[in-house]
């Protein structure tokens, strides 16, 4: 009180309100660093919706799907990025906003506290969830302790438009991210279905795929200009055209690209299998024999025991047929170096007095050891390690963690991908193409709207705090959207394998051609919910139309547990979210505290 009596004093009561605003800066600059810490959660859990099929086929590595991802991503936050920060989080969720401007910010910040806090955990599970769900699910936290149940949108929106049914607000939020999956499984499940029966099931696969190839590059690029213009270009007039409009334009370039994959892509198609069928004949084309002299040997009659041992093997289960296998190779690993030499360098040791001689060479030493092992791997001396070389082994071990990490399973999962159905794996690569290319656009694609509704809440931080309680623009700045980007990106590289292995292959067996059906039917549903004003998750839309084509393939081949857990992490994602804000918010504000004159 006398620092403000004397501010007031000297410069009047203005700066004496400007004192006081300062003291909330430290929330944007301690903000920016937990905005940068929820995008590169964002990047680790949402980008693997967007390449983990391509990774999980073997279309992509994942060092090329990192560049691959990051370039997409920033170019889309930074370019094409949706400055708007009247987003669906304060349209649907906040009815009125706290009469402070200080707890407001406050309040806000601890949103992106949780929902970083939320994704991180489930990335740490491998849990695919909606960032865009635990940002909503953190300000709902907030807005009902500070304003409780008048606050949110619960049925119906500002603008008073609803959903069939007299739905709309938040229960049209958690209806569309559960409806949309089941959309893009049924859209998956018979476009795969037609797809695997008309053309990977024929014996003449090449030459059915070959021809119909060009009709699939027009869909898909029909589908992908639409998307961006709906999806990717909300900073631009594409955005605002009419619908015919733009189907014209997608249904030209729909027709454009099947006119150009029928003069240049099939052709090249056509001479490149040329090429890899002469080398394969010439590489089965049978040598001149050479003469060796070998004592022929009498093979013994198959008895009894023989028998019982075929009967054995062919009445095993896949199951300990690959245990079996395991073990056999677990038991060469451990037997690998029996035959190794038993040379060891000229290493010196010194020994006590009691040993004998004060010097022993390692060699002499060992053999004076009583149980001695007969076999011993070199035993080299450890190398000192100059600067560099440290810096580049810790460099190299980093790089194996993160992006160049092996994606492997376990015994469950591989057992799953021995039993899908296999298809020609000439034919799959014709589909490589296509499923990296709808992978690039999703990508883009959620760098330029996913990217901006999770940096909403800090952009409206940052909005208040320059020009207090009053917000006269509502764009979010550019180095707010530079920064996400760079978090996204980071946050895949870093880890984007733990998702990418879990929507690669642990869900359900994946290839080129399932890839490309799962990530084309995706796009498809995202493109019909916008174009109906839905909000869906690209995350939720992916992994239903993954399951789609995993149920296609067989009933069997998608991991359901695996697939129920999902579900239930996305229902406990806005829960525990909106859970951890509002703990927070209230400890924070409602607690008891002395105030000091």
């Amino acid at each position: 009180m006398a620092a403000r009596s004397l501010l007031q004093a000297a410069y009047g009561p203005a700066a004496a309100v400007m004192r006081d605003w300062d003291c909330y800066r430290w929330i944007t600059i301690f903000g920016g660093f937990v905005a940068f810490a929820l995008a590169c959660a964002a990047g680790a859990n949402d980008v693997a919706a967007s390449f983990g099929t391509s990774i999980g086929s073997g279309a992509l590595s994942m060092t090329q799907a990192t560049v691959m991802a990051s370039l997409m991503e920033f170019i889309g936050a930074t370019v094409m990025g949706d400055r708007n920060l009247d987003s669906m989080q304060f349209n649907l969720i906040l009815r009125e906003r706290p009469p402070d401007a200080g707890l407001f910010m406050w309040g806000l910040f601890i949103a992106i506290i949780a929902a970083t806090v939320c994704l991180a955990f489930a990335t740490y599970l491998e849990l695919p969830v909606s960032s865009t769900l635990a940002v909503i699910g953190g300000i709902i936290g907030m807005a009902l302790t500070a304003r409780g149940l008048q606050a949110i949108y619960w049925n119906g929106r500002p603008d008073g438009y609803k959903l069939a049914g007299n739905i709309g607000g938040v229960l049209e939020i958690i209806l569309s991210w559960f409806l949309a999956p089941l959309i893009a499984a049924v859209a998956s499940f018979l476009f795969f279905g037609f797809t695997k029966m008309i053309f990977l099931r024929s014996e003449h696969a090449g030459k059915r795929i070959l021809q119909f190839m060009p009709v699939y590059y027009g869909l898909t690029v029909m589908v992908l200009i639409f998307f961006v213009i709906y999806k990717g270009a909300s900073r631009s007039s594409l955005h605002d055209w009419p619908a015919g409009r733009a189907a014209l334009i997608a249904g030209l370039s729909g027709i454009l690209a099947t006119l150009l994959a029928f003069v240049i892509v099939v052709p090249l198609v056509h001479k490149q299998l040329r090429a890899t069928n002469k080398d394969s004949a010439v590489s089965e084309e049978p040598t001149q024999p050479i003469a060796i002299a070998v004592a022929p040997e009498k093979e013994a009659p198959p008895g009894p025991q023989d028998h019982s041992t075929q009967q054995q093997e062919q009445d095993m289960s896949p199951e300990e047929m690959i245990k079996q296998f395991n073990q056999l190779r677990v038991l060469d690993t451990v037997y690998e170096g029996e035959d190794e030499g038993n040379a060891s360098p000229d290493v010196s040791v010194r020994c006590s007095p009691m040993c004998g001689p004060g010097k022993l060479s390692f060699g002499q030493l060992l053999a004076r050891t009583p149980n001695r092992h007969r076999t011993f791997k070199r035993i080299r001396r450890p190398k000192k390690l100059t600067a560099r070389q440290k810096v580049l082994k810790f460099l190299h071990r980093i790089k194996s963690a993160t992006i160049s990490h092996k994606i492997d399973y376990d015994r469950d999962v591989i057992v799953r991908h021995a039993l899908a159905e296999k298809f020609d794996d000439k034919v799959e690569e014709l589909f490589s193409f296509l499923q990296v290319l709808t992978a690039c656009v999703a990508s883009f694609a959620h760098g330029s709207n996913d990217v901006a509704a999770i940096m909403g809440p800090y952009a409206a931080v940052v909005q208040i705090f320059n020009h207090r309680p009053d917000v006269p623009n509502r764009d979010i700045d550019v180095w707010i959207l530079a920064m996400a980007g760079i978090g996204v990106s980071l946050g895949f590289a870093l880890f984007g394998w733990k998702l990418s292995r879990c929507l690669g292959g642990r869900l359900t067996f994946m290839t080129p051609s399932r890839g490309y059906s799962a990530q084309f039917c995706a796009l498809a549903t995202i493109l019909f919910a916008s174009r109906t004003e839905l909000p869906v998750s690209t995350t939720h839309v992916v992994v239903g139309a993954i399951v789609g084509v995993g149920a296609a393939d067989n009933i069997k081949n998608v991991n359901w547990k695996l697939a129920m857990a999902f579900v239930m992490a996305w229902i406990a994602t806005l829960v525990s979210a909106c859970g951890i804000a509002a703990a927070l918010y209230s400890f924070t504000v409602f607690s008891p505290a002395y105030t000091v004159a």
